[in-house]
């Protein structure tokens, strides 16, 4: 067992360093899937205005993604029809999500 955790931790060591060296990045991608969608759809119209959706859509991001990064706020604000400034300004202000 020691010998095969070895040698999974050397594995991750050099595909880690390969990835460096390409200067590889690893990205997330972004983005709902069509139920997440169909439920953003059914958050905004519980509203007058796509703003006071806000805290329950970045629920929902959080939710999916972990936290709630800069690119997870703009797409929310796209999704929204916002301004990223925006999103930024109400998100940080909110003890219930993870910033990182």
């Amino acid at each position: 067992m020691h010998n095969q955790l070895l040698i999974l931790f050397i594995f991750y060591r050099f595909v880690v360093y390969i990835l460096t060296k390409l200067e590889l990045e690893l990205v997330m991608v972004i983005e709902f899937n069509r139920e997440e969608l169909e439920q953003v759809e059914k958050i905004k119209s519980k509203y007058p205005q796509a703003k006071a959706a806000i805290m329950s859509v970045l629920w929902l991001a959080q939710k999916k993604f972990g936290w709630i990064s800069d690119d997870v706020k703009k797409y929310v604000a796209e999704l929204l029809g916002l301004y990223k400034c925006i999103m930024h300004a109400i998100g940080r202000r909110r003890t219930l999500f993870s910033f990182k």
